[in-house]
């Protein structure tokens, strides 16, 4: 039924209280899908929201293995692309590498189902899935840890005060044992391939477990008088004798046979929050900024002695290593990738992104350079990001200490940049200054000015851009004059509340602009008298320049009632240059794709998942090829390749909440403990044969980090890496191999 196809005005949403007007030449026929889909890309950014210990992996090809947002990303960085899983609904935190280093499991938090999925980092298969929301509530997924053989899977979540630990036989989905974990605080879980025990850390306290016909029995870990309760962050394994080394907050590693502590050794000054296998020894991080390097030592009472040490200059939270290198990154919040070279003490970014230094930093400023594969980004974290879409490499990255940025604006001829903070501050700087530099080093502004005194998240240049409208929280919109030095116009007040979007007509006369806050205005003004125009009917077939405002006739069809309520839902819109596809992203992460205009108050439409928490804003590229969209809180960008010339169909045609109900009916219901309580040990999926990883690079220098051999001098004995054979190198699950590659030069043309 196509009765509204008829109308030449509605009033729709129904929390907009307006009436909107068709244009005269509104199209008459049905509504149809949009004429493209969407192929997630790339992730800038490894965003890893909620994850706790070691969440860095590599697989059996070389490639790092990584959460973001709510995605696991496979990131080959020798040619700088990444193969993304996607099937989660809710923040990835937590992932555990197979002993074959091909198979991952990754678990979400308990905003849904806690659902953990273990799939083939070769091909994204998924290979299992298992709803933990029986045993685990609410509370997710915390933790996990694949058995030796690779046969079990260990899962501890739920209330994270009062966490139970689950065993499941992924293969054939049976729980084959349950327990009651801990009331303390899960930093990790790992599976000792020597004795067979599973290894829990938290705060102040840790515990060993051991899983026998159908029964988990825990024993607290002894410290015998040698050690002192603390945060106990990660562990490994000696391949030979089976000792735990723990990783603790004073900076000490604890020594443990068995479940007793039987000496310690002091590694870090401050907390070591990472330990990470290498074929013969591991490497240790901390809050000290070190990254130092450690060989087993098989004479009696030595355990391991120092092999090198590389002074990073900061935290390092999770840390791998490779066959000739170690990476690193600094803290869950943080985007930033590098890669050291112990042999010539040299260092690679091999991935960038905005950063926070906790939960509450967010990323909505984003804009395209048009004419161009640039695109931008401005967060929170005081920075201004230039993005090449083609060789996905940061051309630059600028911050501006102390200033939280939430919107950008790019001049059309692609010459200047505006940014505004949540200050209401505004800065202009030249787009050509963005190429070249050091990272992270300060911008110089061709000019900054104050428009109010409160956050501007809304800006937009004019067409020909002479002018540059900014929009406040405060109800105002200020017009400026760009020639003239940015001096003020105008102000065009009117709003109840917080200006949300607004558009230039493409000759300039006029600007629309809505507003938020349960006021939900459309408003049209007139800009040359700064006066709103009070006959909306003569607005119905003004042409706009863009269309970013979430209200009127062609937009009003993305207000599906099913899933918005009162209109605080949607946070972007856009419509590409073709004017035929109009994107919006929401509150629940979604990407949205119609047909434009919308011609029904409920189009067909598409939509895509990824982001695990506010999707913030969305641009098209001037091409036409791809899309972006950002995270508030995952501070990741999605780069959407635009698929054409096929039948475009709902990648995913539910809510979050239809998909989730359809997951827990499709999804093999997992046995009680106490039916069948068998151990059952299948044979490993997955066997993986000797692997040659490469030949060594030459390495992009980006900047030089301390490097010290145990005698002072460039260290040749490092080797790292793994087996060859890892089908049955189980003592090691977490061993890190990382292809030993080079990076292409970044293109920084304009």
């Amino acid at each position: 039924n196509h009765n509204c196809l008829k109308m030449s005005s509605a009033q729709f949403p129904p929390f907009h209280k307006q009436t909107v007007y068709a244009p005269s030449d509104t199209n008459q026929m049905a509504p149809k899908l949009p004429p493209a889909s969407l192929e997630l890309e790339y992730i800038y950014g490894s965003s890893r929201k909620g994850c706790k210990g070691d969440i860095m992996k590599v697989n059996n090809r070389g490639h790092l293995v990584y959460p973001s947002a709510a995605c696991a990303i496979v990131f080959d960085s020798q040619r700088n692309t990444q193969k993304i899983y996607r099937e989660h609904t809710d923040d990835v935190q937590c992932i555990a590498s197979h002993p074959n280093n091909q198979v991952f499991a990754t678990g979400e938090s308990g905003i849904g189902d806690g659902v953990i999925h273990v799939w083939n980092s070769n091909d994204l298969r998924t290979l299992a899935t298992v709803n933990t929301s029986r045993w685990f509530k609410s509370g997710g997924v915390i933790a996990m840890a694949f058995s030796p053989d690779g046969a079990l899977l260990a899962a501890v979540g739920g209330n994270p005060l009062d966490s139970q630990l689950l065993v499941f036989d992924w293969e054939n989905g049976t729980l084959v044992a349950s327990t009651r974990c801990s009331n303390r605080r899960t930093f990790y879980l790992d599976w000792n391939p020597i004795d067979n025990t599973i290894v829990w850390l938290g705060k102040g306290e840790l515990k060993f477990f051991e899983v026998s016909n159908g029964a988990i029995r825990a024993q607290q870990g002894d410290l015998a008088s040698l050690g002192d309760a603390q945060s106990f962050y990660d562990v490994v394994f000696n391949p030979v004798s089976g000792n735990s080394y723990v990783s603790t907050k004073e900076g000490n590693v604890y020594i443990f046979k068995a479940n007793r502590m039987i000496g310690k050794k002091q590694l870090h000054n401050g907390a070591i929050y990472c330990l990470a296998s290498s074929q013969d020894g591991f490497v240790s991080s901390g809050k000290d900024g070190l990254v130092k390097i450690w060989k087993f030592d098989m004479r009696p009472g030595v355990e391991f002695t120092q092999n090198g040490e590389l002074n990073v200059g900061y935290a390092v939270d999770s840390c791998i290593a490779g066959p000739d290198s170690v990476v690193f990154t600094r803290g869950y919040y943080n985007n930033r990738l590098e890669r050291f070279d112990p042999q010539s003490g040299r260092d690679e970014l091999i991935s960038l992104g905005h950063s926070a230094e906790s939960n509450r930093t967010e990323l909505w400023a984003l804009d395209t350079v048009p004419n161009s594969n640039l695109f931008f980004s401005a967060g929170d974290d005081g920075r201004i990001m230039l993005w090449n879409k083609k060789s996905r490499y940061p051309v630059s990255s600028r911050r501006v200490p102390r200033t939280q940025f939430r919107g950008i604006s790019v001049t059309p001829n692609g010459a200047q940049v505006a940014v505004s903070t949540m200050s209401g501050d505004v800065f202009v700087y030249n787009v050509q200054d963005f190429t070249g530099g050091e990272p992270d080093e300060q911008p110089n502004p061709q000019t900054s000015f104050r428009a109010g005194t409160e956050e501007i998240r809304v800006m937009r240049f004019s067409p020909d851009g002479t002018m540059l409208a900014v929009g406040s929280r405060n109800g105002k919109i200020y017009i400026y004059n760009v020639q003239n030095g940015y001096s003020k116009v105008t102000t065009l007040e009117g709003h109840t509340s917080c200006i949300t979007a607004l558009d230039w007509s493409t000759n300039q006369t006029y600007i629309q602009s809505t507003s938020g806050d349960s006021s939900y205005e459309l408003l049209y003004w007139e800009v040359a008298s700064a006066s709103p125009v009070k006959q909306v009917t003569a607005m119905r077939n003004v042409e706009w320049f863009t269309q970013t405002c979430p209200l009127g006739w062609t937009v009003r069809g993305i207000w599906d009632m099913r899933e918005y309520k009162n209109g605080t839902e949607i946070n972007a819109v856009g419509v590409n240059f073709e004017r035929n596809l109009i994107a919006y992203v929401d509150n629940s992460g979604d990407v949205n794709l119609c047909r434009y205009p919308t011609l029904s108050n409920n189009p067909p439409r598409s939509k895509f998942m990824g982001h695990c928490s506010r999707a913030t804003n969305v641009a098209f590229s001037t091409d036409g090829e791809h899309l972006f969209t950002c995270g508030a809180e995952d501070l990741s960008i999605f780069q959407w390749k635009i698929v054409r010339n096929h039948e475009p169909l709902d990648e995913v045609p539910q809510t979050r909440q239809e998909r989730r109900q359809a997951l827990n009916e499709s999804v093999k219901q997992m046995s009680d403990s106490t039916k069948n309580p068998q151990l059952g040990r299948s044979s490993v999926l997955f066997r993986t044969t000797a692997k040659e990883y490469g030949s060594k690079p030459v390495n992009q220098v980006s900047r030089h980090t301390t490097w010290r051999g145990i005698d002072g001098k460039f260290s040749k004995g490092f080797i790292g890496g793994m087996y060859r054979n890892n089908s049955l190198n189980t003592s090691q699950s977490r061993n890190r191999v990382l292809k030993d590659t080079g990076f292409s030069n970044m293109d920084n043309t304009l």
